[in-house]
């Protein structure tokens, strides 16, 4: 049911999955991010995520947890909408991908007051009804974007680790996907 960014998109990596985590399985080059996503969900849905955030960690530059909505990955393509969480969840972004891997992944336009830091056992979820993305925090709002680009493809999870960075000291411990 997954399609993987690595295996399937051939151009970016396949998240790693071990010990109750799931976690980039290598650091990135450029834009190479660790991402799956599911098939067979309708073009409204949602991808929640449970956080594991090693108190003791401080990433060298960037490493990210990523929920992905309307995604479809194949051969060299990988497009839909990316939900970041970067720095253990102190900063949130949301992108839009289009395609192959050289594509500018444009930065869209949101409200609202963001994460404010994530710990170990915070659940975010994001969702996308209409044209509308909203993204939560423990059940609150914490950030909206209005977009139409796409109107299909399933949720799913990626993360970006920069050199220096370790994968499994933030990354998700639960996934969980529903149509809505």
């Amino acid at each position: 049911m997954w399609t993987p960014g690595g295996t399937t998109g051939l151009d970016w990596q396949d998240p790693r999955t071990t010990a109750g985590k799931a976690y980039a399985s290598a650091t990135s080059a450029g834009y190479n991010d660790c991402v799956a996503c599911l098939s067979g969900y309708p073009a409204n849905h949602s991808a929640q995520v449970t956080i594991y955030q090693d108190a003791t960690y401080t990433a060298p530059d960037s490493h990210e947890v990523e929920l992905l909505l309307r995604f479809k990955i194949s051969a060299n393509v990988a497009r839909g909408y990316e939900i970041t969480l970067g720095n253990a969840g102190t900063t949130i972004q949301v992108f839009a991908w289009h395609g192959s891997i050289g594509d500018v992944f444009p930065e869209l336009s949101g409200t609202g007051a963001g994460p404010g830091g994530l710990v170990t056992g915070d659940v975010v979820k994001a969702q996308a009804v209409g044209n509308v993305i909203t993204v939560y925090k423990n059940g609150s709002l914490i950030y909206t974007v209005t977009d139409s680009q796409y109107s299909d493809g399933g949720p799913g999870m990626g993360f970006f680790v920069r050199p220096g960075g370790t994968p499994d000291r933030y990354c998700i411990t639960q996934f969980t996907a529903a149509g809505l």
